[in-house]
């Protein structure tokens, strides 16, 4: 009878310590008390009291989770590792991923080599967590295990093959073991996810220039588009790769090919107008720029580039049209005052010969104002440019002088032959009117 009293005494001790257990933990996470230090004690604690229920263990693995958690925020790195640790020890069956912030935990701790192995073991239980690898494989690639940091990268991939980020990792990878075909491939991807990216296609032209015979390369283009005719990605890959070459009359007809099959896809066009504009062909490229804003109407770029087309045939008004256009839609435009002041820096150039009269210092004077607002503008080009044009129009003394305004205090607007597309009532033309009077004081 003693025997069994003393074996019910022991299991109500040990039923009480369990209770106390998830008692504390409960109070702990409801925020009654602060956060505890883990020390060695407890661990011994744990050890000692007898097994834990499946909810018993949850509920501790919740308890740390939110306990690491915390210190974690706090930057504590050294005491939450330790109760991600605790955390591990009471989740047997893995259902938590606190991999990537023991990672972390030991990164900001100098504890390099501890942050791989657990991004390896977190690998190991949750295998299609993209970041896990991503990270192993930088970790890799900084220790120059290249071959290994390149096998993560691609299961990174795998997992989330849309992340660019992720592509330009494994490219730049392929590019230091000088794996240059996997590297072309990858930039070709990167390329169809990001086709306007300056950069990813200039590294893809690059490679192909330097470890691809160009002409090679050309013929295997145009043999992918004579197999498949209707395909229009081959279409305009061929068509771009062209046009980097030089090539620009092949080029154009085969932009003009993937025009025709979509009429609704702006590079096409775009691409048609510049490999005209390369072959002096300036109607034909307008044409194809005015298709472009058809499907962009707020493509200020472009409207700037009809704007030069138009300049180039000698079409001032139509020229002020574009610019003003283009700075209607974004009044940030500075290319767009750069242009209106060729316009008329270009007019009077042709109109004055070698011996500019007061006109035509007025027409420059106008040029003079639209360049000096360029200067304003948040345009870097555009505000060197406005610099470069003002600069030049007042040391080659083509804008009125005091003695100028002297001698010819009646004439204020220019007049003639060559100016009659300029309407005294534009607002640029109003500039001369300030910038006279400043003369006069």
């Amino acid at each position: 009878m003693k025997d069994q009293l003393l074996m019910g005494n022991m299991q109500s001790n040990h039923t009480w310590q369990r209770l106390m257990i998830l008692l504390t933990a409960l109070a702990l996470v409801a925020g009654c008390a602060p956060l505890p230090d883990l020390e060695m004690e407890d661990y011994e604690d744990i050890d000692a009291a007898p097994a834990l229920s499946k909810a018993e263990m949850d509920s501790l693995t919740n308890l740390y989770r939110s306990f690491a958690h915390e210190y974690w925020k706090q930057r504590n790195y050294e005491t939450a590792a330790q109760y991600y640790d605790s955390v591990l020890t009471y989740d047997y069956d893995h259902k938590y991923n606190v991999y990537r912030a023991l990672a972390d935990c030991c990164i900001n701790q100098q504890d390099h080599d501890g942050a791989i192995k657990n991004y390896e073991t977190g690998i190991n239980y949750f295998p299609d967590d993209a970041y896990l690898r991503s990270s192993l494989a930088h970790m890799y690639r900084n220790l120059n295990r290249f071959e290994e940091a390149i096998d993560q990268q691609l299961e990174a991939i795998r997992i989330k093959p849309e992340e660019v980020d992720y592509n330009h990792t494994l490219a730049e990878m392929y590019i230091k073991v000088e794996n240059f075909d996997n590297a072309i491939t990858t930039y070709e991807e990167l390329a169809e996810m990001l086709p306007d990216d300056v950069v990813i296609n200039k590294k893809l032209t690059d490679l192909y220039m330097t470890q691809r015979d160009p002409e090679q390369y050309l013929q295997i283009l145009k043999e992918g588009v004579e197999a498949f005719p209707a395909d229009g990605a081959r279409r305009i890959k061929y068509a771009s790769a062209l046009f980097d070459q030089g090539s620009n009359q092949m080029a154009a007809d085969e932009f003009g090919k993937y025009t025709a099959q979509e009429p609704d896809e702006m590079r096409g066009w775009k691409g048609l107008a510049q490999a005209n504009d390369n072959l002096g062909r300036f109607k034909a490229a307008i044409e194809a720029y005015k298709h472009v804003i058809k499907i962009e109407p707020e493509n200020t770029e472009v409207m700037v580039a009809i704007g030069y087309d138009y300049l180039t045939l000698k079409s001032w008004g139509k020229v002020r049209t574009w610019a003003k256009r283009a700075l209607a839609t974004n009044a940030e435009a500075g290319t767009g005052w750069v242009l209106l002041g060729e316009a008329y820096q270009a007019s009077a150039d042709i109109a004055s010969g070698d011996t500019p009269d007061y006109y035509d210092k007025l027409v420059f004077l106008i040029a003079y104002g639209q360049f000096k607002k360029a200067t304003a503008s948040a345009d870097f080009d555009a505000r060197n440019a406005g610099e470069r044009g003002m600069r030049f129009l007042k040391g080659s003394e083509l804008i009125p002088s005091k003695e100028d305004r002297f001698m010819n205090r009646k004439k204020t607007m220019p007049i003639g032959e060559h100016y009659k597309w300029i309407n005294h009532n534009w607002a640029e033309v109003k500039f001369i009117d300030g910038y006279l009077k400043s003369l006069d004081g």
